[in-house]
């Protein structure tokens, strides 16, 4: 008789993610991922009732990595401008440790509704707090709406930033270097216009 495998959830999402980032959500089936992990599929679904439900469970834990990291201590005793550039840089930094996953996410998220509702949940939380520092910085100078595009503009020069550096494995030194450059032009900019 052969001795079964035993695997965590854990370690069944973590190899769930390496499937679907390498093959996407919809060319990944149950039984690439069982073959990865070495397990029968019976295991799997003590785990999870379907491919989906893995692939949300990796989004929401991708969405409660960003909450701690907005909700990061060391933000609250900053002034905004600097809790801004570090907020940027503690989030650009999990990106750069996350590659696989954050390109799974932006790549695969927007395909079913249940995945995109955990993708808008992120990305509002993302614009909210880059205006909220925007709004500590600027006081009265920027109305809510010009907080708002301005948030959606610097969240796009960062997720251009991450796209290019996400190709090789750029030193944590010089893409911090950069978050410091672009972010304190930018709130230079918007000071002076």
């Amino acid at each position: 008789m052969s001795k079964r495998k035993v695997i965590s959830k854990e370690e069944l999402k973590k190899i769930g993610e390496k499937i679907f980032s390498e093959n996407g959500y919809f060319l990944t089936k149950v039984s690439d991922i069982v073959k990865t992990a070495g397990v029968s599929q019976g295991t799997f679904y003590l785990n999870y009732e379907s491919k989906k439900e893995l692939f949300i469970d990796i989004l929401k834990d991708f969405r409660d990595s960003i909450i701690k990291i907005v909700n990061d201590e060391r933000l609250k005793n900053l002034n905004p401008a600097d809790a801004l550039i570090l907020s940027q840089k503690l989030l650009f930094t999990f990106f750069m440790e996350n590659k696989r996953t954050t390109c799974l996410v932006y790549r695969e998220g927007y395909v079913e509704k249940d995945f995109s509702e955990i993708l808008e949940e992120i990305h509002k939380l993302l614009t909210e707090s880059r205006a909220e520092y925007l709004k500590e910085i600027f006081k009265e100078k920027l109305s809510p709406a010009d907080r708002e595009i301005l948030s959606y503009i610097l969240g796009g020069i960062l997720r251009s930033l991450f796209i290019y550096f996400e190709r090789d494995d750029t030193d944590k030194e010089v893409y911090e270097k950069k978050i410091d450059q672009i972010i304190g032009g930018f709130i230079s900019c918007v000071a002076n216009s």
